[in-house]
């Protein structure tokens, strides 16, 4: 195993053990750029629904505990 930092007797000794059968290149083959085009597409899809959703909850939560957050500020303010 080449690795362009570390010399080739670390490379061989450190890489294998931190990083076992991560070779997707050599397990899928031609399809990998595919495949990870697809995954990235899905990954993009799901960050861009995170935060509508996201902000959505947020706002329940808010009008949920309004109401207690204002009768406890009155209870400190007498």
């Amino acid at each position: 195993m080449m690795h362009k930092l570390l010399p080739p007797f670390l490379a061989d000794l450190l890489l294998p053990p931190l990083f076992p059968n991560t070779d997707f290149g050599a397990v899928l083959g031609k399809a990998a750029f595919p495949v990870g085009i697809v995954a990235g597409v899905i990954g993009l899809v799901l960050v861009a629904l995170a935060y509508p959703v996201y902000n959505r909850e947020l706002k329940k939560q808010r009008e949920k505990a309004a109401p207690e957050i204002l009768r406890l500020t009155d209870a400190l303010m007498k």
